[in-house]
């Protein structure tokens, strides 16, 4: 929810932060390292357009101004699908298996 309430700011430094954040804790052994190796990967264009765009504002000091919903859209959906995905649950057996 941090993250995406730093998407809805205008601060592209803190959404930067938050999202980092928000990636290292997302799943352990996940295979995304960075935001933009996550975007890459996701298949989706839109997605790796709005993570260049927020990498660019960071990197160019826009501190105001920049317009991350867009992105806290996308990456709201690609964390559904994640849960959606096969194999994307807990290893762990259920507690009372049959």
């Amino acid at each position: 929810r941090q993250a995406l309430r730093a998407c809805s700011s205008a601060a592209a430094p803190e959404a930067y932060r938050a999202l980092t954040l928000w990636l290292s804790r997302l799943e352990p052994a996940s295979c995304h390292s960075t935001l933009l190796q996550l975007a890459q990967t996701s298949g989706n264009s839109e997605l790796l357009d709005e993570v260049e765009g927020l990498q660019t504002a960071v990197a160019a000091g826009i501190n105001s101004g920049w317009n991350g919903s867009r992105l806290g859209s996308l990456l709201r959906e690609f964390r559904f699908s994640m849960t959606r995905q096969p194999g994307s649950r807990s290893k762990l057996p259920g507690l009372n298996p049959t």
